[in-house]
């Protein structure tokens, strides 16, 4: 699954590499009030996440990518 899935790791505008480089975006980010900002717990994230939608864009986001 990882070698897989890092085919198209990166390839978002939603990316992250690091917490140095999400500082970076948060700093020029500005919410609307309408609009919210959300952070997940890496260790929560994944038992919280549902698997089927997980699956649904990761297979949405493999046949987007013509690698």
């Amino acid at each position: 699954m990882s070698d897989i899935l890092s085919k198209v790791v990166g390839k978002t505008e939603h990316h992250v590499k690091n917490s140095k480089d999400l500082t970076a975006a948060l700093m020029n980010l500005t919410l609307e009030e309408h609009e919210m900002l959300n952070s997940h717990n890496l260790m929560s994230l994944f038992i919280s996440t549902p698997v089927d939608k997980a699956f649904q864009v990761i297979k949405k986001s493999l046949h987007k990518d013509e690698s």
